[in-house]
């Protein structure tokens, strides 16, 4: 697992490099520079490094949370934690899934 992802590349490393400018140091990524490096997360499902806003209910990327639903798989932590229950319900609406969000949800 990587300790970090950039949004702005999308690369994954584990140390920033030190930059410095005019006396000045900052952390960044080491790819492109950016200061603005964020702390890596992982799906539940497929181990992938993603940043948590990607991720749904903060547990899984969309990719596992589509194939879930198109083998209707439901995700028992999806439907057990009233949080991650309006997340996921939120997720859905957002990818246009209402049919799936009354069978599920409601």
């Amino acid at each position: 697992m990587a300790l970090y992802i950039c949004p702005k590349c999308r690369s994954t490393f584990g140390e920033p490099v030190i930059e410095r400018y005019a006396g000045e140091k900052w952390n960044a990524c080491p790819e492109c520079g950016d200061p603005d490096f964020e702390a890596a997360w992982q799906c539940k499902g497929c181990r992938k490094d993603m940043l948590f806003s990607e991720l749904v209910a903060g547990y899984y990327c969309p990719d596992c949370v589509d194939r879930a639903m198109k083998n209707n798989i439901i995700v028992e932590s999806f439907l057990s934690d009233e949080t991650i229950r309006d997340s996921f319900a939120e997720f859905l609406h957002e990818m246009n899934w209402e049919p799936w969000k009354e069978d599920i949800i409601v």
